[in-house]
């Protein structure tokens, strides 16, 4: 799995020097994450670069590698329970993630759509008392005009893999 940390990010689990990278061959795989504070909390948007189907995650006590990897697997598979993709978490992400490369995030289109979801997420927060976890369910609501699909679930169930051509049984 290759995830795409922002400046701040990276300074925050103390990953500088990241390299760039070519896109993951598979699209469940690759994800961009970056860091924002809103009424003086921190939070971690991770969302994917094919689909841009984003979660949301408290920032306090993510200070390194694990506890970054750690919060991110629990939530995505919280969240990915919640949209009915336990699939493609338990066939596809949960075994990406035993090995993660960090890498620059770089992709312009992608960091511009987080950028806007960023916005309406603090909207969210600062008018609502809502949690990381529902603030990700809600997101699914959120057009993104720049995809085929428009809701970035629906994109995100909708991708393929190279394994999805040979009968694999993920769902899409």
């Amino acid at each position: 799995m290759i995830i795409r940390l922002s400046k701040k990010l990276s300074a925050k689990i103390k990953e500088p020097n990241l390299p760039s990278l070519p896109p993951a061959s598979n699209p469940f795989l690759d994800w961009h994450a970056h860091l924002f504070t809103c009424n003086r909390a921190q939070y971690i948007m991770v969302t994917n670069s094919t689909s841009l189907f984003s979660v949301f995650m408290h920032g306090a006590g993510v200070t390194d590698y694990s506890d970054f990897i750690s919060r991110l697997s629990d939530t995505l598979k919280e969240v990915l329970h919640g949209i009915g993709a336990d699939l493609i978490f338990a066939r596809v992400i949960a075994p990406g993630m035993r090995e993660v490369r960090f890498a620059k995030s770089q992709d312009r289109r992608v960091i511009g759509s987080m950028n806007d979801s960023i916005f309406f997420a603090k909207d969210v927060l600062g008018s609502e008392e809502i949690n990381p976890y529902d603030l990700s369910l809600r997101m699914k609501d959120y057009i993104h005009l720049s995809l085929e699909e428009a809701y970035p679930v629906r994109a995100f169930l909708g991708m393929k893999t190279d394994q999805d051509s040979q009968d694999k049984g993920l769902p899409g």
